[in-house]
């Protein structure tokens, strides 16, 4: 007889998991506003910081979805095992397009960041009044703590990521195989682990869109800096 595995937070994903992505989504939207930057850099830097929120948005989306469908089969709450596992092939393929899509624009945005940054720093050096040079490399590295901030969540969400897709697909090949209940209770100890890893790597996507919620928004706004501090010299 099969014993549920301990599915965490993947439990009712259809529903209020579903919610909670959209509602992040939308935070996001409204919170990350990008039309006080003036540089081309910030402005570069916006457009790959919202390319890569809508990227990585989407594949914690897919990623709850695929293991949702996962815990189905393995449960015996699936009303059709075989087609549940046609379902959940698609969805491991997906799962990896989304991952690469994401994990490309991610690195893009990091390159862009570390070109606006070093401008950035350029144009704090430039100013002449100490006090402003104060203020200005204040923002500055509020900026850069929170664009690490999303990096060591990629970072972490990557080396999740790995074990779980290679975990995934393989049971993915030994369902192709066997479907039976008894089957199902052979992986339960497997279904432990990979609903943890799992739990681990949409840990580390949050950590990266938290973050991204305020820390691009400082990047963009921030290296306005210089030209707002020109009319406080001058006045």
């Amino acid at each position: 007889m099969n014993t549920t595995p301990n599915l965490g937070i993947f439990q009712n994903t259809n529903s209020h998991a579903l919610i909670s992505v959209l509602s992040m989504a939308l935070l996001l939207c409204s919170n990350v506003v990008f039309g006080q930057a003036g540089s081309k850099d910030a402005q570069k830097f916006q457009e790959v910081g919202e390319e890569t929120r809508e990227a990585i948005v989407e594949a914690r989306g897919q990623f709850e979805s695929t293991v949702g469908i996962y815990n189905s089969i393995v449960s015996a709450e699936a009303d059709n095992p075989q087609k549940a596992y046609k379902d959940l092939t698609k969805a491991t393929e997906k799962s990896e397009k989304l991952w690469a899509d994401a994990s490309k624009s991610f690195d893009k945005m990091r390159k862009q960041g570390d070109k606006l940054f070093s401008s950035w720093q350029k144009d704090v050096d430039a100013f002449g009044s100490e006090q402003m040079k104060q203020v200005g490399m204040q923002r500055l590295e509020l900026a850069q703590t929170r664009n690490q901030q999303m990096i060591d969540g990629m970072d972490a969400a990557e080396e999740a990521y790995q074990p779980f897709i290679i975990s995934l697909k393989d049971q993915g090949m030994f369902m192709a195989r066997d479907l039976s209940p008894a089957a199902m209770d052979a992986l339960q100890p497997l279904a432990e682990e990979l609903n943890a890893t799992a739990a681990e790597l949409l840990a580390g996507i949050d950590t990266i869109l938290k973050p991204e919620e305020e820390g691009i928004e400082e990047a963009a706004e921030g290296a306005a800096e210089p030209a707002e501090a020109e009319e406080i010299e001058a006045g």
